[in-house]
């Protein structure tokens, strides 16, 4: 489990752990280290940009890889 900060309605943020995924075929998993939030973000926390509930924001963000797929991955770790 991870801690997030998840928008849950219009201008009301609930801090909750959600699962750790694995990452599928292809892809890895990164923790994040610095998040931003910008100008669409602002919108949907506000309410302005109708978005399915709850969610996470930002996806402006610098981390690191900490898990790979597939084996011959593992140079990213």
């Amino acid at each position: 489990m991870v801690l997030s900060m998840v928008l849950t309605a219009p201008g009301e943020l609930e801090a909750r752990e959600v699962p750790r995924r694995e990452p599928p075929a292809g892809w890895a998993r990164v923790r994040m280290r610095v998040t931003g939030i910008c100008g669409t973000d602002l919108a949907i926390w506000s309410g302005r940009y109708p978005v399915t509930l709850p969610r996470v924001l930002g996806h402006e963000w610098v981390g690191e890889v900490e898990a790979v797929a597939r084996r011959e991955d593992e140079a990213w770790v």
